[in-house]
């Protein structure tokens, strides 16, 4: 770790306070569950700020193999197959009990339990390093090790709590951010119902996807695995949509894979243009996205699907709305084969029969979804930028280098 900056302590975290170990009361004993005192276990253990449990004791069951703690203790997992990607850790709200994969520590009185809770999880990555296996994929996280990990805490108890109040209040503005996002979602989700509400369906038609091909349309597998073998991806180069990167009716391109410029050419007819639509042919039969302008040049790939429409009858955006909807998804968990893993086939595809609304009447449908879409994608936009600078904000707080 860095130096201690002036006014701050290094301390182990075995010095910290007091710990405890918990357990779980007999679950064949009724009197036991079912009561007002949250259990928490390694499973319900995943806010920051535990409130509450699935699961519950009675005041029987809290002195019958576990432990209550009060508000304030930080709780945090020593076992369990989390461990093996996240460490999860919080601070207690009101008096609860714990089981024996958890591990509890009551701060002294110098120390706020917030600040500790905020520190252990900016360690997240030096503690996870300690995850050793305990079988069957469980991570076990030694508790002597945890005891020797140290700490760097304000002697200023005020300051400890200057800094919780900072990232409190990115917090709530991140909440508020996620209160606006759920409320667009709602309001798309029931735009989209009304579209396709039994109301309107006086006005579809619904020819099969063979039809709306018919003229300057054309559909196209993705390349087989003999064809773009898996040592062919790059960091950098041309990238090739699978159907993990099509997402809510978007292509993500995060995590997405890549060819090189050589490979591009040699898969020629697998190459995207603006308003192709391109569908998840194996596993999730939902997923289905138009390609835009800035994806134009990249390629369908291995486990999709490429549809090319005859756009004077219907629009991209218009059959990957419907494609998603239940009138079509219906039709595609009839037909898909496969025992394993359903997928389907340019010949599944073009016998589906999709919705289709009088041309105008789709380009406002388009247009109006597109509204609320906007809507979405800023509030998803506000979050993303407040979790950013809560991560940076709270890694300079928690290790001294800016000051409040």
């Amino acid at each position: 770790m860095h130096d201690v900056p002036e006014g701050w302590r290094q301390v182990k975290l075995k010095d910290c306070g007091t710990w405890w170990s918990g357990g779980t009361p007999a679950t064949e004993e009724p009197r036991f569950w079912g009561g007002d005192i949250p259990w928490i276990s390694a499973a319900s253990l995943k806010d920051f700020r535990i409130t509450d449990s699935d699961r519950r004791v009675t005041r029987a069951g809290s002195m019958a193999g576990t432990k209550v703690v009060e508000p304030g203790t930080v709780l945090f997992i020593v076992r369990g197959m989390s461990l093996k990607k996240e460490f999860r850790v919080g601070v207690a709200q009101r008096p609860v009990a714990f089981g024996q994969d958890c591990k509890a520590l009551l701060p002294h009185t110098s120390i706020d339990g917030t600040f500790l809770g905020l520190a252990l999880k900016a360690r997240e990555r030096n503690i996870l390093a300690m995850v050793d296996e305990a079988g069957h994929g469980t991570g076990r996280l030694p508790t002597d090790l945890m005891e020797r990990l140290e700490i760097a805490i304000p002697a200023d108890l005020a300051e400890q709590r200057r800094i919780v109040e900072t990232l409190d209040a990115l917090d709530k503005e991140a909440a508020s951010a996620n209160r606006e996002l759920a409320k667009w979602r709602e309001v798309e989700a029931g735009f989209v119902a009304s579209i396709f509400n039994v109301d309107f369906r006086s006005s579809w038609q619904t020819p099969t996807v063979g039809a709306l091909l018919e003229g300057n349309g054309s559909i196209q597998i993705g390349p087989f695995g003999s064809q773009l073998h898996s040592y062919e991806y790059t960091s950098e180069g041309i990238p090739v949509i699978m159907p993990q990167d099509i997402i809510d009716r978007s292509i993500s391109p995060d995590k997405i894979a890549r060819v090189s410029m050589r490979k591009c050419r040699e898969l020629a007819r697998h190459v995207l243009v603006s308003g192709d639509v391109v569908l998840g042919r194996r596993g999730d039969l939902s997923r289905c996205a138009v390609v835009h302008t800035e994806n134009e040049g990249w390629l369908c790939g291995t486990g999709c699907l490429r549809i090319r429409l005859d756009f004077s009858r219907v629009l991209p955006e218009w059959f990957a709305l419907a494609y998603t909807q239940d009138y079509c998804q219906r039709q595609i968990a009839a037909l898909a084969v496969g025992s394993t893993m359903p997928n389907i086939n340019s010949g599944i595809v073009k016998n589906l029969r999709v919705p289709v609304l009088p041309m105008e009447m789709q380009r406002k449908a388009i247009s109006a979804l597109n509204a609320h879409r906007h809507g979405v994608s800023a509030a998803e936009l506000k979050i993303s930028q407040l979790m950013h600078t809560k991560r940076g904000l709270a890694d300079d707080l928690l290790s001294g280098r800016v000051r409040v």
